[in-house]
């Protein structure tokens, strides 16, 4: 058993901490937010803004997604986390303070274990990469203006990757504006939720859009409940192709093992302050 009482023995703490159930949020005041900690402005305070545990299992262990298995019982229940930290404090050891306050507060307990995953990597396919350079301006990036593409398929977001079906279908325009590979790879991942690399060699922003047949995240090994692909008057290829044919990039598939955390058990409200 992993972060029981005893492993926490010795482990950097917060001075003091306030762990509450989250107050409501909205665009103005989203949730999922981190203010504060090292490498900040504020380096001595820290507050995680509406965060679900699993999202403070994710920052608490630094793994992505993929790399959590925890029971669907804790999703819709958010917490706001105020605490502050001793001087110096560096990324590391606020990883390890979390993993404290979890098992202390919301008696989180935890194990590893492999799992075989499926595995990408990112290649310019043969052809050469068909990536159009940002069109996206400093001041444009700066006030994070969200412009509609050219064609009028989607929104473009810089920095970020957005998709959205085409007429209730399965058929998905995905796109974003000043793009870098890593941001792809990150979006990828989410997608397949596993491990996706960065071969291309490509270091620039890209304006990406491309159309692709593609279950949306969660629904993609169980039975979908919009229209497929083949309802689509104009049917669209599947990721693999649509990656090589409109981006000029592939998908190059393989296996590896990896390890996995398991929550056995937590508490659903946390201990008093």
């Amino acid at each position: 058993m992993l972060s029981g009482q005893s492993a926490q023995v010795g482990r950097p703490e917060f001075e003091v901490a306030s762990v509450r159930v989250a107050a409501p949020f909205s665009r103005a005041d989203p949730g999922g937010v981190t203010h504060g900690g090292p490498g900040t402005a504020d380096p001595g305070r820290i507050q995680f803004r509406a965060f679900e545990l699993r999202d403070l299992i994710l920052q608490a262990y630094h793994i992505p997604l993929y790399q959590l298995v925890i029971p669907d019982s804790f999703r819709g229940k958010y917490f706001d986390i105020v605490a502050n930290l001793p001087a110096g404090t560096n990324q590391e050891q606020l990883e390890l303070m979390l993993q404290k306050l979890l098992a202390d507060r919301f008696e989180l307990r935890l194990h590893r274990e492999s799992k075989l995953f499926d595995t990408y990597k990112i290649v310019v396919a043969k052809g050469g990469a068909k990536l159009k350079p940002t069109t996206f301006t400093a001041e444009e990036i700066e006030k994070n203006v969200i412009r509609r593409d050219p064609d009028g398929w989607l929104f473009l977001m810089p920095g970020r990757i957005s998709a959205g079906p085409v007429n209730g279908t399965t058929v998905y325009d995905v796109g974003g504006g000043n793009v870098g590979m890593s941001d792809f790879s990150r979006y990828l991942e989410a997608y397949f939720r596993a491990p996706v690399t960065d071969a291309t060699g490509l270091t620039g922003k890209y304006d990406i859009k491309f159309r692709a047949s593609m279950q949306p995240v969660g629904l993609r090994s169980a039975q979908s409940s919009q229209a497929s692909a083949s309802e689509v008057s104009d049917p669209a290829p599947d990721l693999f192709q649509a990656l090589e044919q409109q981006l000029g990039l592939k998908l190059e598939k393989s296996k590896t093992l990896l390890d996995v955390i398991v929550v056995d058990s937590a508490l659903s409200v946390p201990t008093d302050n």
